[in-house]
């Protein structure tokens, strides 16, 4: 028996629609209305269990409503992403905005990975410029999440200064603090424009020649800059 036959049952045994009423000779009032009201019967055990079961089930396969987020506060949401996403490091060679692909350098190799208007951090994505990638694989592509730039860390002993604390550093004077400030661009972006008081000294050439172009002076400060961000 199902839900249905169920209901039917309950509708035949106890859901018949009331007589007219209607007094034969010779009876009273109360006599009538006595036989008029159809005769409840207890329904098989077994039918209300089936009935109760059914029930049951119907409710358990309603599907779950969501909770509402509370006023002022977004729903919070599982980023079904974040798990696949991979990083790699490297550097920007060519930005496409046509095809909205990036070629990245990555040791010896070239990558090619796709971006989409949901990536963060495409004002870090310049040519020539060292970069954290996250991406994740969609079928054959990989789609970048975002990027960030990829810091040079200092050596042990040494200490980052912010341009706004150069700028106050040249205006005092060599007269107030000693310091050496080298340009460690190649020379043709130093020919170009430089920081005041800066001196070329390229990475490579400071490679051959070592310590040598340092000033002898070992008490003021040596500070170097290069075209990035460090």
């Amino acid at each position: 028996m199902d839900f249905n036959e169920l209901m039917e049952n309950v509708k035949k045994e106890n859901g018949e629609a009331p007589r007219p009423l209607e007094l034969s000779s010779g009876a009273n009032l109360e006599t009538a209305t006595m036989e008029h009201i159809p005769r409840f019967r207890a329904l098989p055990f077994a039918s209300l269990l089936v009935g109760t079961i059914l029930l049951m089930t119907c409710v358990s396969a309603l599907p779950a409503r969501a909770e509402p987020a509370a006023p002022g506060k977004p729903a919070v949401q599982t980023d079904p992403v974040a798990a696949g996403v991979k990083a790699v490091n490297g550097k920007i060679l060519m930005v496409s905005e046509i095809a909205k692909t990036i070629s990245l350098q990555v040791g010896e190799a070239v990558e090619m990975v796709r971006y989409t208007d949901q990536t963060t951090g495409m004002e870090n994505a310049v040519p020539d410029h060292a970069v954290i990638v996250e991406y994740e694989t969609r079928g054959k592509e990989k789609v970048v999440v975002r990027i960030t730039p990829k810091l040079a860390q200092a050596p042990s002993g040494a200490s980052t200064m912010s341009p706004v604390e150069l700028a106050a550093l040249i205006g005092a004077g060599q007269g107030k603090t000693s310091y050496f400030l080298a340009d460690a661009r190649p020379a043709s972006q130093y020919e170009e424009g430089h920081i005041p008081t800066a001196i070329s000294l390229p990475v490579p050439k400071l490679e051959q020649a070592g310590v040598t172009l340092l000033p002898k002076e070992k008490n003021g400060l040596l500070i170097f800059y290069c075209g990035g961000p460090t």
